[in-house]
């Protein structure tokens, strides 16, 4: 879709203050559209445009495209569904829609439609599409070679078990590479002069190494009593040249053995994946019976055994020049066999996806590389068709220098240099070193606020700032991260950035916590005036309470709160929700549906200490801070007593 065009495309206005829709049928680059505009009090907020095949949206307030269906969670979905729709709107959206309104059906349903019907239709060709490929694909695959069965048979021979069962002086075997029973003597006896094996044999323990005087192999020995069978799996790619003697095709295979103490081993294996692989290309398919699924990856499994099987093609093959050694970069030489197997069709596919990680390698930008094998070469992290170093890895040719100049360290100062690249920050050893020692590459985060603060300053300011200020945090950038906070908090305030008093404090750390105390106790005044305006009926009734609601016993004092403000200050200091607005607790005691009291020690009658909602002369709730209950036996011997003198009677036990 052309989305400049959409843009560009005038459209009706409309007069009506109310949410309503505008639809029009255009020509736009001989492909017909129709193009839906939502205007909210007769401003245009939001597109939509529909061909055959596409559908796009674009939200004029946040300047961005979208391609959400609009019967999901898109944005202004409820002004969509509720807007106005003239007759000629209609008209033209039945027009493009092609069918008949059903009754169960509104516009919206309709638009929601359009945009279903252009994904089924897209659905359908790109299924085809695929379809048409893969049996392309299909032709290219050549006969299994006999090097299949024979790599089959020798590992599995390596997983070979003997099971043993002793008998008083003897011992009884099974191989299951043969299948065949054998006896051994491992004590002496007159009674077995008569056996085939006249020596010896040593006295069989499990996990220890036999071998078959039938078949001669080896195979570990497990007693039949504790292990009735067994079940060996590994897995082997195959790599082969296609029948178009350009394209690598590599084929998984998964084996499994399964070996008991009375018969020969039973062996089944079926192909798991196919990928064909060509220099810019790759397709890897997922095996289901007769089925071929088109996959994103090619799932071998590392928890078992894998084994690389004729890889020799891969020299006869369209990538013969791919480097044998690129996997060993995510795989060093201690690992084991299958490691380096998965490492290497890896690397492999990743250079076939982009070749032009050849000429990095051959280099020695090795973590550049290492990065691209982990995304197997899906990335646009570098430019696959470029054949210069500097134009694949989408930088300045004096900025290929400083990557260059880093062997080691070479895939984070890309990221360096694609960041002052891109945010017009001189390329020199001074600033490269600035930007290294915010650690850019580490932090996607410290990117963003450094490019956000150096709209205000230039990068050697904000970065010899910062050295000034670390002394009061634990690296340089914890204080780029505080810095960037502070300076959101003064665009908050509207404080004048071109000040340096405000830009540049000199005790960051200090004015930045005088600045949240400040921004806190404005929140505060705010929020109690905002309760005393709300809930002004407190202080008048708390004013009418009766005495007898005061009450004081030994060395503690109860009273009504005096006002909302008295409230939200007991909740503040307290650490618990009673000044909150959204529990309801100054609402009832404001309708005359409840109290709140307040318990203090007689000594510290100002410091609040515990919290007590009072429903019907009955205590509801009371709470201490952070919602404890401190000392609670006497507190609640206390409110107890309390209930017991305004009602003259026992009451009910303090909760």
């Amino acid at each position: 879709m052309r989305k400049s065009k959409v843009l560009a495309y005038a459209g009706r206005k409309t007069r009506s203050k109310k949410n309503t829709l505008i639809a029009d049928i255009v020509d736009i680059g001989g492909k017909k559209h129709l193009i839906i505009d939502l205007y909210s009090n007769r401003e245009l907020i939001y597109r939509m445009a529909f061909n055959d095949m596409e559908y796009a949206h674009y939200d004029y307030k946040s300047k961005k495209w979208d391609a959400i269906v609009c019967s999901y969670n898109k944005p202004h979905r409820n002004e969509i569904n509720n807007a106005n729709i003239g007759k000629e709107d209609k008209e033209n959206i039945l027009k493009f829609y092609g069918r008949n309104k059903k009754d169960y059906q509104d516009y919206t349903d309709i638009i929601y439609d359009i945009e279903n019907i252009a994904d089924t239709r897209k659905d359908k060709i790109r299924r085809e599409r695929e379809e048409k490929e893969k049996e392309q694909l299909l032709k290219l695959v050549p006969k299994e070679p006999k090097i299949l069965q024979d790599a089959i048979n020798r590992y599995v021979n390596q997983g070979n078990i003997i099971y043993y069962k002793r008998k008083g002086n003897k011992a009884d075997y099974h191989c299951c590479q043969c299948g065949m029973d054998y006896t051994k003597r491992n004590k002496s006896s007159e009674s077995y002069e008569d056996s085939v094996f006249a020596s010896l044999a040593k006295v069989p323990k499990a996990f220890e190494i036999e071998t078959c005087p039938y078949c001669k192999k080896s195979g570990t020995l497990l007693h039949m009593g504790y292990a009735k069978r067994t079940h060996q799996y590994f897995e082997i790619l195959l790599y082969q040249l296609a029948n178009d003697s350009k394209t690598l095709m590599v084929t998984g295979y998964g084996i499994n053995v399964y070996r008991s103490p009375y018969d020969p081993y039973k062996i089944s294996y079926r192909e798991y994946a196919l990928s064909f692989l060509r220099p810019g290309y790759e397709r890897i398919y997922q095996i289901w019976g007769e089925h071929l699924r088109k996959s994103d990856y090619f799932n071998v499994d590392k928890n078992h055994d894998v084994y690389e099987l004729g890889s020799s093609a891969i020299a006869e093959s369209s990538l013969k020049y791919f480097p044998s050694n690129m996997g060993n970069l995510i795989c060093n030489a201690a690992e084991k066999e299958t490691n380096h197997t998965i490492a290497r069709y890896n690397a492999l596919r990743t250079y076939a996806n982009a070749p032009a990680i050849e000429s990095l390698y051959k280099i020695g930008l090795y973590n550049i590389c290492r990065s691209l094998i982990q995304s197997g070469g899906h990335t646009r992290d570098i430019k696959k068709t470029a054949k210069e170093a500097a134009d694949i890895l989408m930088v300045s040719k004096e900025g290929f220098r400083y990557i260059r100049q880093s062997i080691g360290n070479d895939r984070y100062m890309l990221d360096t240099i694609r960041y002052m690249e891109k945010n017009n920050i001189p390329l020199n050893d001074n600033n490269v070193e600035i930007i290294k020692n915010l650690q850019i590459y580490y932090y996607p985060k410290n990117a963003m606020m450094t490019t956000y603060l150096t709209k205000y300053q230039s990068i050697q300011k904000l970065y010899n700032y910062l050295n000034k200020q670390k002394h009061s945090y634990t690296s340089l950038p914890d204080t780029l991260n505080e810095y960037y906070d502070y300076i959101k908090q003064r665009e908050l305030q509207e404080d004048n950035l071109n000040n340096t008093v405000y830009l540049r404090p000199r005790d960051l750390h200090t004015t930045y916590m005088t600045l949240l105390d400040d921004i806190e106790h404005l929140k505060n005044e705010k929020y109690i005036a905002e309760m005393s305006e709300k809930y002004k009926n407190i202080r008048e009734r708390s004013a009418k309470i009766p005495k007898k609601y005061t009450w004081q016993q030994a060395d503690i004092l109860i009273r009504p709160a005096k006002s909302a403000e008295e409230i939200v200050i007991e909740g503040r200091l307290l650490h618990h929700c009673v000044g909150s607005d959204a529990q309801g607790y100054m609402k009832r005691f404001n309708e005359g549906k409840g109290w709140i009291l307040l318990v203090r020690h007689i000594q510290s009658p100002t410091v609040p200490f515990v919290t007590v909602e009072l429903v019907n002369n009955k205590i509801k709730q009371w709470y201490g801070i952070k919602d404890s209950k401190p000392d609670r036996e006497n507190v609640e011997a206390f409110l107890n007593e309390y209930i017991q003198h305004i009602t003259g009677k026992g009451g009910e036990k303090a909760v």
